[in-house]
């Protein structure tokens, strides 16, 4: 019986081995036993090719929330296309700013959009210290005036740098955009992670934009208050190779 489960016990070691060899090595090579190391997934062969789904435009039209990149093959129209997240417009403008503070809670403003599509990004002034390079940060939009509401969506994170400028925070994946209604009052939170006594961020010391105010986590709403802020929409779209 000791037999039995010290074989047991040897078996099931050899495989968990195996699968953290699988999953730890980065690259798989098909026809090659030496992938690029730039690769992912290298294909190598001088008489076959590689195959894409083929879907009719309804069947691509049911596939429910498509990642950036996802390529298919359109059998209606014959052409490879892949999906992609489109040119950016400006959905919200507020570029003056005069004042500046340290965020190591974050702070938020709200906004009403002033037209409905997916956000593809949100623009802020911040910066890292010189000595504190270290700092992160992302952002967070939920629906409704302040942070009690729905959340729809969390950017990439960033590294700020040393001069006060525009930062660009990113909502990469399709399935983690948020849908704006043109209208309706939003939130965005900016939230540091790191050295947060050494991440600072710009205020205007007036309310400047009708329609949103700006706030802290610990307190709420500020009177008379902004950020320099700018949202961005995208209009994602199958576009052929």
């Amino acid at each position: 019986m000791n037999c039995f489960f010290t074989s047991l016990r040897s078996c099931l070691t050899s495989l968990l081995v195996v699968v953290f060899s699988f999953y730890s090595y980065a690259q798989v090579g098909i026809g090659t036993a030496t992938p690029s190391p730039s690769a992912a997934l290298h294909v190598s062969s001088t008489s076959k090719g590689v195959l894409f789904p083929r879907l009719t435009t309804s069947q691509r039209n049911a596939i429910s929330s498509p990642e950036f990149g996802l390529v298919v093959y359109n059998s209606t129209l014959d052409e490879l296309q892949v999906y992609k997240k489109g040119a950016e417009t400006s959905n919200i403008s507020q570029s003056s700013y005069n004042m500046t503070n340290s965020a190591p809670n974050g702070v938020y403003q709200s906004f009403l959009a002033t037209a409905s599509g997916i956000l593809g990004s949100v623009d802020l002034v911040l910066r890292n210290s010189a000595s504190a390079l270290n700092a992160t940060a992302y952002v967070r939009i939920y629906s409704g005036a302040g942070i009690g509401g729905t959340l729809l969506a969390t950017s990439e994170i960033i590294t700020p740098t040393v001069g006060y400028d525009w930062h660009k925070f990113k909502f990469l994946e399709s399935s983690s955009m948020a849908n704006l209604t043109s209208g309706q009052t939003y939130t965005i939170l900016l939230t540091p992670i790191g050295s947060t006594d050494n991440f600072t961020w710009i205020g205007i010391v007036s309310d400047v934009y009708a329609g949103g105010q700006a706030g802290f986590p610990s307190s709420g709403f500020a009177s008379s208050y902004d950020l320099p802020f700018k949202t961005f929409l995208v209009s994602p779209s199958w576009v052929n190779l």
